[in-house]
């Protein structure tokens, strides 16, 4: 099949076996989660399956093609608007493309390279195993279990590490199995088991993802060994406050405003609350001349 065979696009419907590979039906919510809009569009796609099982050769994972896309998409105004308007940005990114000429292949079959990503991205999300009424993988192995950070907002690495990451951590009042792994927002992170004890790592895509807007994300336990996965809560993101002032009276890039501060304890083991939602790993605390190491928890710097 040559390029003019295809030159429809993908999203909007154009024929790759004579049948078409995806037909679209046309009411979309007009929901505000971009991932989710997303999903809705690949959701909605027919003719995937088939064409995957004819053998996509795909390495990306799930969460890399989807931000992907959404990286794309960003890229036009009002992009996110509503579903009907995502699926038009994919496809003047679509077309732009290919008069560019960037050009990708699935099963010898030319499309441009935001048609190529969205093909894969779509079968692997119809290719997910839905659960059947009445099934339940859910089982809980965890007691009376605890996390945190449980909040953040937006643009702030929750419990930030030194390369970066977010980290976050579960304990339970017993002994957790040794197969034992955190999920957030439905993906696995890299887990550090200690019995009663996991800690987790929330690097790159699925971080920016989380943070990238308000939202409540489900914090799981997966028993990879059994199967078996216990939700335990969400990580709530909230909408970031207004930023800080700096002395020359600009926007502050990493600080958001602070509503007060307070002084805990006399002497050598006196605390300075500052209360603020975000500031960067690295921040100190300037007193006169006096440069103070800080850290950003849910109360404050």
């Amino acid at each position: 099949m040559n390029r003019r065979d295809f030159a429809a696009g993908v999203v909007t419907g154009a024929a790759l076996s004579g049948t078409g590979i995806i037909l679209f039906n046309r009411d979309w919510s007009s929901g505000t989660d971009p991932a989710a809009m997303l999903r809705e569009l690949a959701q909605d796609a027919r003719g995937l399956v088939e064409f995957q099982q004819s053998g996509i050769a795909n390495e990306s994972t799930l969460a890399n093609l989807e931000q992907t896309l959404l990286d794309a998409a960003r890229t036009h105004p009002d992009a996110f608007a509503s579903t009907a308007k995502l699926k038009a940005t994919l496809e003047r990114i679509m077309l732009d493309e290919i008069q560019a000429g960037k050009v990708d292949s699935i099963n010898g079959v030319m499309m441009s390279p935001t048609e190529a990503n969205f093909v894969r991205y779509a079968s692997l999300i119809i290719d997910e195993p839905v659960e059947k009424p009445g099934a339940d993988i859910r089982g809980d192995f965890a007691t009376n279990p605890k996390f945190g950070p449980r909040a953040t907002v937006v643009g702030q690495v929750f419990n930030e590490q030194a390369d970066g990451h977010g980290g976050i951590w579960v304990k339970s009042e017993t002994p957790l199995p040794e197969t034992t792994k955190i999920e957030i927002a439905g993906e696995t992170v890299k887990t550090t088991w200690r019995s009663d004890v996991v800690t987790g790592a929330v690097y790159g895509q699925l971080l920016n993802r989380v943070l990238s807007q308000p939202g409540e994300y489900p914090v799981a336990l997966i028993d990879a060994g059994s199967g078996h996965r216990q939700i335990i809560g969400k990580l709530s993101v909230k909408k970031r406050p207004p930023p800080a002032k700096t002395l020359p009276g600009n926007d502050s890039n990493v600080f958001c405003e602070v509503s007060g501060a307070t002084l805990r304890g006399t002497g050598t083991d006196s605390t300075l609350l500052i209360d603020t939602k975000c500031a960067p790993r690295t921040a100190k605390l300037l007193i006169g001349q006096e440069s103070i190491d800080a850290k950003l928890g849910p109360s404050g710097l």
